[in-house]
């Protein structure tokens, strides 16, 4: 997967937020209710970091 400079931002955004105690599914219904209102691949993208579904340098959760 090509990643562009403003999905790394988001997902270090995302990081921040783990960090900060947000859970998995917290975090997964959040980016859910976004896929209505804004760019939907870009939302469905940040889902894989969340899910697992990209490399495992990308994941968010273990």
């Amino acid at each position: 997967m090509a990643l562009n400079r403003d999905l790394l931002v988001l997902r270090e955004l995302l990081l921040s937020y783990k960090y900060n105690g947000m859970t998995q599914d917290v975090m997964r219904d959040c980016l859910n209710q976004l896929q209505a209102i804004e760019n939907e691949d870009t939302i469905l993208e940040l889902l894989d970091f969340v899910e697992g579904f990209c490399s495992l340098d990308w994941k968010i959760y273990s």
